[in-house]
């Protein structure tokens, strides 16, 4: 989606994407913080490549949340939230948020996740079309480092961890290739939308 500004009813309205033609818009900008080194759009193609790679290695396939989400991944149907944090920022967002049940993420884990977080990342939220725009809820994430660009090969080397219902993984090499080290979470279902405290 597009924020737009209206002279007659002011700014900052929310403008789908699929409303905008490509001969009514002249140009579009984005603002990023300082330290980030590429888009939120960069940042979205790239969590969609991983997200494809992630799912592949999840072998806990009784979540009903994990199934729903493979089924929207097949489909091309997911829906993506690039946002730009600092670790801050993201660290209060995990310890806070409760899944549907109210289950909190395991606190031992939090603690384990905060060194590996960048100074600034990219959260890159992942739901299906059922849970995001009117409950304002995901189903995982996606954390990517900020402070560097991405390469144009698949190479995961913004890549943090993810996280999805039951699930926490992490990336590690073995023999100079990427794999990810799979972990609990206590999150079982869908949580909120990262928000701004101002929101």
């Amino acid at each position: 989606s597009f924020i737009g500004h209206d002279d007659n009813f002011g700014p900052n309205f929310c403008v789908p994407r699929l409303y905008v033609h490509p001969n009514q818009a002249q140009y579009v900008v984005e603002l990023l913080r300082p330290g980030v080194c590429y888009s939120g759009v960069v940042a979205e193609a790239a969590g969609v490549d991983y997200l494809y790679s992630i799912l592949q290695q999840i072998k806990d396939l009784n979540n009903p949340w994990l199934l729903r989400l493979l089924k929207y991944t097949r489909e091309q149907k997911v829906v993506l939230r690039a946002i730009s944090l600092n670790k801050k920022q993201y660290m209060a967002h995990i310890r806070k948020e409760s899944d549907w049940q109210f289950h909190k993420e395991i606190p031992e884990l939090c603690n384990l996740l905060e060194p590996l977080v960048p100074k600034t990342i990219w959260l890159v939220e992942v739901s299906i079309p059922q849970l995001f725009p009117t409950n304002l809820r995901k189903l995982g994430e996606i954390v990517l480092n900020a402070t560097c660009a991405p390469t144009s090969k698949q190479d995961f080397g913004t890549f943090v961890f993810a996280r999805f219902p039951n699930t926490t993984m992490l990336r590690t090499l073995v023999k100079g290739k990427p794999e990810f080290l799979t972990g609990s979470s206590r999150i079982t279902s869908h949580v909120r939308l990262f928000q701004h405290k101002s929101l």
